[in-house]
């Protein structure tokens, strides 16, 4: 069962595996996922600390 909490988390571990692997991107497009945008949010929320 997918719920919204776990596609933030998966689309948040995806982020921080290509952050890991390639660097910080210059920009990120993506689609209207709100699992998406709420991961890279939440990865902002990180890199700033």
């Amino acid at each position: 069962m997918l719920s919204e909490r776990s596609d933030e988390e998966t689309a948040r571990a995806f982020f921080k595996q290509a952050i890991n692997a390639n660097g910080l991107p210059e920009k990120v497009i993506m689609d209207k996922s709100g699992a998406n945008y709420a991961g890279l949010e939440n990865i902002n929320i990180l890199l700033a600390c």
